[in-house]
């Protein structure tokens, strides 16, 4: 969707999936038949794989990509270009969770609570980046086909530049990061206002966000 610039059903499709799953667990609320962790899970999980697999379905009818099979050629230069992927992916899995298990070794369910508001809380505010990788993958993309070394361009000029624009313009936020924090999660959460002080190092440097555009 980003390749092909349909940002409008990139972004409301996130929407149908919480719409969907928030009136699932109001159901189940209701009904007063919550039936388990199980039953909560699976409903979301299902209402996402549906959602997002309807989308995927359609998306790759309207390509075309299911009369024929690819050839041998192209599978090898898929793999060959699309391989960095799969340790991108399982290092991006061990990062977002491993912390989380860390924790859960050492110390609580209640620790783990605590770091998990922080860090979704961070998750947001870095997630304010990902505009800039939404505008500058498509024009990429294109660019490449005639210029193979844009990539590297755009590491060693277009890069740095944001990076120095995004970090002075998050400043005032991450100063305000831990009050606002405090203020939407409450006194419930106190604790959890020094873990959002220190992961708000990591707002300055989106990097994950910037460089998924090459």
């Amino acid at each position: 969707l980003l390749a092909m610039t349909r940002f409008y059903t990139l972004a409301a499709l996130p929407l149908v999936v919480t719409a969907v799953s928030m009136l699932y667990l109001w159901t189940l609320q209701a009904r007063e038949e919550a039936g388990g962790l199980s039953v909560v899970l699976g409903g979301v999980v299902a209402v996402a794989v549906v959602v997002w697999g309807a989308a995927l379905f359609r998306l790759l009818s309207e390509m075309r990509a299911f009369k024929g099979f690819p050839t041998r050629q192209g599978l090898a230069q898929t793999l060959r270009y699309g391989w960095p992927m799969i340790p991108g992916f399982a290092v991006g899995y061990l990062s977002n969770w491993g912390d989380h298990l860390l924790i859960k070794w050492f110390f609580s369910n209640r620790e783990v609570g605590l770091f998990q508001a922080a860090y979704q809380t961070i998750i947001v505010v870095l997630g304010l980046a990902t505009p800039l990788t939404n505008l500058l993958l498509p024009r990429l993309i294109d660019q490449s086909v005639q210029e193979p070394a844009i990539g590297r361009r755009y590491v060693t000029r277009i890069f740095p530049t944001l990076m120095s624009f995004w970090g002075f313009m998050c400043l005032p936020l991450v100063a305000l990061l831990p009050d606002v924090f405090g203020f939407v999660f409450g006194s419930a959460f106190s604790d959890a206002r020094p873990i959002v002080a220190a992961l708000s190092v990591a707002v300055h440097f989106p990097v994950r966000y910037l460089v998924d555009a090459v």
